[in-house]
């Protein structure tokens, strides 16, 4: 019956309409009716007929054959635009409701197949589209490469095999780099579930490999970097917080992934909320714990971090509550007083030359932020006595 429906020069309007109001056809005679109706120009009626034959978990393979059927025919090429993309639209629509609505039901396989198929549709659309029929294609394709990622990890969690596991691993990294170029190529328009989604996804990618390093103990350095390399700018801090607290406890603190945890900070923060940049005080809390067992001189480059937000932190100072102002000067008070701790370890250490430039990071960063209207009770002044009367006593001309 479809077959002559669709080959049919005489079938009008209302045998279609016949034939769309079956519920529960099979994919390909659904995909058939749909060309259908774009062959006698119903475009109407081929979308409410897709909306009525939304595809369920069970047609999965059927779902997947035909679109990689339609993927690769040759003859796509010879189709004229407008009718090329909707088939596009046909394939990649239902394809990502199947996905977002039964995500859950279907088989961790079955989904990456199907993500997959929508992944390859989505790619096809041609680039010179309106704004609106783009934005809409971006957004369903960060969703699938988000979902494709998870999918990834779930199989990675399962599987025993090393080689196997670091071929998932390599995989949902490249889908997760996909999502982090449409999150920095569409920044303003992104939706808050969708930052939600990436930031999941970014959790759930960077704890497994940490899992995995704090297990093996060897050989996972550069995964460790090559992970933290996609963190950007808006990473969460209290993330990478419990990643650093991890290593730090597991003993991985190598110079190399300390280098990697300074980049994936990028305190390039030119605005921001308040609780943004009391996370990010937090966070050069934990970095310089960690670049304590790294690097001998770590304070300049964190301080240098510190004073930035000292600045965009006083900026946003009228929007502060009582309690905001509270612990964000808190915040501001403990990585100087840290290095100004250390910097008396130095000098203990008879490592004077390191203790005054460790003396001066501190004594310049807790000025500035009482320059800038904080309250410390008198810190900066309290400080300087403090180590001037200790070099005194020992006569020492630092």
């Amino acid at each position: 019956m479809f077959f002559y429906a669709f080959h049919s020069n005489n079938v009008t309007p209302s045998r279609f309409i016949k034939l769309e109001t079956v519920k529960g056809l099979p994919v390909d005679s659904q995909f058939l009716l749909y060309q259908y109706a774009l062959k006698h120009e119903r475009l109407d009626i081929a979308k409410e007929f897709s909306l009525n034959q939304q595809p369920r978990p069970e047609y999965v393979e059927d779902i997947c054959e035909l679109f990689e059927k339609f993927a690769i025919n040759t003859c796509l090429d010879e189709l004229p635009e407008q009718e090329l993309i909707q088939y596009f639209e046909w394939f990649s629509s239902n394809g990502y409701n199947l996905v977002v609505k039964h995500y859950r039901q279907l088989e961790v396989t079955s989904s990456t197949r199907v993500i997959d198929s929508c992944i390859k549709i989505l790619d096809k659309f041609p680039k010179c589209l309106g704004v609106d029929a783009l934005s809409s294609i971006n957004r369903r394709m960060f969703w699938c490469q988000s979902m494709a990622t998870l999918a990834l990890l779930d199989i990675a969690y399962m599987t025993e095999n090393h080689i196997s596991k670091d071929l998932y691993f390599t995989s949902a990294r490249m889908h997760l780099q996909r999502c982090q170029s449409y999150v920095t190529t569409h920044h303003q328009e992104t939706a808050p579930e969708e930052w939600s989604k990436f930031s999941e996804v970014v959790r759930s990618l960077i704890a497994l490999y940490f899992d995995s390093a704090i297990r093996s103990n060897q050989g996972i350095e550069e995964s460790i970097c090559a992970i933290l390399g996609i963190c950007d700018p808006n990473s969460d801090p209290q993330v990478l917080c419990i990643l650093a607290d991890r290593i730090i406890s597991s003993g991985l603190t190598t110079p190399a992934v300390y280098r990697a945890f300074q980049r994936a900070t990028a305190l390039k923060l030119t605005s921001g909320g308040l609780c943004e940049v009391l996370h990010h005080f937090r966070w050069l809390r934990c970095l310089y714990r960690f670049g304590l067992k790294c690097e001998e001189n770590c304070a300049k480059s964190i301080v240098g971090e510190s004073h930035k937000l000292v600045d965009i932190a006083t900026n946003l100072r009228h929007e502060l509550s009582l309690e905001m102002t509270r612990e964000l000067c808190w915040e501001m008070q403990w990585l100087p007083i840290a290095v100004y701790n250390q910097s008396l370890v130095f000098y203990k250490d008879m490592k004077n030359s390191m203790s005054q430039e460790w003396f001066n990071e501190a004594i310049n960063l807790i000025q500035e932020v009482e320059l800038k209207g904080w309250d410390t009770d008198s810190l900066f002044r309290r400080m300087s006595e403090a180590y001037g009367a200790l070099t005194w006593k020992t006569d020492d001309p630092l």
